[in-house]
């Protein structure tokens, strides 16, 4: 695909790594800096950014389920077209600076290791499949590529953010 949306997020992806390896590795890291995080700063907007950290991990954890649903979906073979969705729309109706940190963190270990159980009962035949979402074409390997490089992508923002938890 040489759409530069995905390209960003691709360009995370260590593609000697096995996907489920990968996936774990990341949610070892990024759920290690974010409990260092101090919870006062979770709802303070940093600098030219829109999302305070607590949305900012609603939005990760929205984004994962997303792209998760449409590896199934494809996984097991349908080709009915899937929508895109609005990120910001998700945003406004999740409430995430309502949410306790710790619960948000909870909820995305908790989708981490569901994306994790789908990606290792996928059968290999399963991989190269793919369909449209949201007016793209993709595949798995493409999907999980955004999982991943997604997280990474906000995640290296929300270190900008804390330089102290490096």
């Amino acid at each position: 695909m040489d759409e530069p949306y995905f390209k960003k997020y691709l360009a995370y992806v260590d593609p000697a790594m096995r996907p489920v390896d990968e996936l774990e590795a990341q949610a070892s890291r990024f759920l290690s800096w974010c409990q260092r995080v101090d919870v006062s700063q979770t709802l303070v907007l940093h600098g030219s950014y829109t999302w305070t950290f607590r949305q900012v991990l609603n939005h990760i954890t929205d984004s994962e389920r997303v792209f998760a649903f449409r590896m199934l979906w494809f996984a097991r073979g349908s080709q009915v077209p899937l929508p895109g969705f609005d990120e910001h729309e998700f945003s406004s109706n999740a409430s995430a600076n309502h949410l306790d940190w710790q619960a948000l963190l909870d909820e995305f270990r908790a989708v981490r290791e569901a994306t994790i159980a789908l990606l290792r009962n996928l059968p290999p035949e399963a991989w190269p499949r793919g369909g449209t979402a949201a007016s793209h074409e993709v595949d798995l390997s493409l999907l999980f590529g955004m999982i991943c490089g997604h997280v990474e992508h906000h995640f290296k923002i929300l270190q900008t953010r804390q330089p102290n938890l490096r």
